[in-house]
């Protein structure tokens, strides 16, 4: 009891204070809201992988796989098709030597443009290396395409009868299409090469856009975790563009029929616009970017913000009646923020970093929109007192008289009836681990491409073991044994 007159005490100071000087205290709030609005510049769209996951011995592992083993995650994979323009010059199979020649030049292409692109792989580079051994070229000399169409075919012949179950991995079965592959040197996730995926992105843009000596294919792609990552925080990025103001349009019409007054709706927009800076500003100073983790604090705020401000707005009627509305509802509000805040907290001793991130930001936000709510509407009161409507017609009426009498069987009915369809209707609940193709809806281009690289050309995304050490006979021999036993326990493929 002791504990609770002391936080009465000290919120009845609290909010006296606020509306004893209005002026002075929205001054204050918005000077904090100006200091905080300088971390919005700082403030960035950014997904990282690695970070979201627990620093475990084989998640430090892959790090180091991604590091120093070029070709591992860093490869971006487009697939390649013919287009409608290649048949009507006589080309029908990916492998004709016209379709391999346009894929050499998308792949010169790009690789001019992305000076961070170690190598490509596909059709041109069998080819080239074809070249390169058949006239024993030496490292310093650059092998290049044959110039004769007779030299051409017989040079693809002689790749495909010695070569054709590994051109089986890139090449579709009905030979209509093909992978075109690039390996990036280093993480194109780290902090020096965020941008990768959206210089990549724009690459295969500007190819389609240039004057190509071969017309001939449709690029489907990329796919890879640069290039994923990146659409997502372009996703991220063009969202928030039409959903805040459509947000805020939706809140703002909702508190002007429940108030049925500007003022008021007004005054709560603030508070929670106040707060989203102040949340904002503090991701901004503490350099954690926006991601589709953190992404779920904003509706958060939304709700919590709102309902802040319609329980102050509704329950406080001046600083005489002020001791009141301590007691009913202002220790209410913030002994259920500080039970969501110490809740939410927890989350920061995940080992997900994404997670914790979002524990900590939400208590914050929480934190700074109930100071706000309490300071702003009782300053706003004072300086302007709108006359409190205390009947509710309309739609609300017919509402709450539906929950009287007769209609609350009906009402308890319903609900009864919803949780049950909720509860029977699932037929299975899974957790959503793949960070590309499981953030796109099903008809996106990534998604799709995806599929087809993994069905296509039996595709798949590769698991990896890291071994530690010189590369002796001894683990030349265990790593075939262990491949051999993982190929074995895993079964036949299809």
């Amino acid at each position: 009891m002791n504990f609770f007159n002391a936080l009465e005490n000290i919120l009845l100071q609290y909010v006296k204070t606020a509306a004893g000087a209005p002026r002075l205290c929205i001054a204050l709030l918005l000077f904090i809201t100006v200091i905080f609005s300088f971390g919005l510049p700082r403030l960035s769209f950014e997904t990282k992988l690695l970070d979201w996951l627990p620093q475990t011995k084989e998640v430090l592992a892959f790090d180091r796989l991604i590091n120093e083993v070029d070709g591992v995650t860093n490869q971006e994979l487009l697939w390649l098709e013919l287009s409608p323009s290649a048949k009507k010059q006589g080309v029908t199979s990916i492998t004709h030597e016209k379709a391999i020649r346009a894929q050499a030049e998308l792949a010169d292409f790009v690789n001019n443009e992305i000076p961070e692109i170690r190598y490509s792989f596909g059709i041109p580079q069998w080819m080239l290396l074809a070249t390169s051994i058949t006239q024993n070229l030496d490292a310093t000399e650059t092998a290049t395409l044959p110039k004769n169409s007779l030299q051409f075919q017989a040079l693809w012949q002689g790749i495909w009868r010695t070569q054709g179950e590994l051109l089986e991995n890139i090449i579709a079965k009905d030979n209509k299409s093909a992978l075109l592959g690039f390996v990036i040197e280093g993480d194109p996730l780290s902090s020096e090469n965020r941008e990768m995926g959206q210089r990549l992105l724009q690459s295969f843009e500007n190819y389609k856009k240039s004057d190509k000596t071969y017309d001939l294919l449709k690029i489907k792609g990329p796919v890879g975790l640069a290039s994923g990552i990146s659409r997502i925080d372009l996703k991220l990025q063009e969202d928030a563009r039409w959903m805040i103001p459509l947000a805020a349009f939706v809140i703002f019409l909702c508190l002007v029929i429940a108030f049925r007054r500007i003022y008021p709706s007004i005054i709560a927009m603030l508070s929670l616009a106040m707060g989203f800076i102040w949340t904002l500003g503090f991701m901004g100073f503490a350099n954690i970017g926006i991601n589709i983790v953190n992404l779920a604090l904003f509706p958060l705020l939304l709700g919590s913000g709102i309902d802040y401000a319609i329980h102050v707005l509704k329950g406080y009627t001046g600083v005489e009646q002020a001791k009141q509305f301590v007691k009913r509802t202002g220790i209410a509000l913030v002994i259920t923020t500080l039970i969501s805040v110490f809740g939410l907290l927890s989350l920061s001793f995940s080992g997900i970093s994404g997670l914790a991130e979002l524990g900590l930001l939400s208590s914050f936000g929480l934190i700074a929109l109930i100071v706000i709510v309490l300071s702003l509407c009782p300053a706003a009161y004072t300086l302007y007192s709108p006359k409190q409507s205390q009947s509710q017609g309309g739609i609300f009426s017919f509402f709450l008289k539906g929950l009287s009498g007769s209609g609350r069987w009906l009402a308890l009915a319903m609900l009864i009836g919803v949780v049950a369809f909720i509860a029977v209707s699932p037929k299975e609940l899974s957790y959503q681990v793949d960070v590309i193709q499981g953030n796109f809806p099903s008809g996106d281009n990534i998604t799709q491409t995806l599929e087809q690289v993994r069905v296509g050309v039996a595709g798949a995304l590769p698991e990896f073991v890291l071994l530690d050490g010189p590369i002796t006979p001894e683990v030349l021999a265990y790593t075939t044994k262990l491949a051999t036993s993982i190929t074995q326990s895993l079964g036949p493929t299809t």
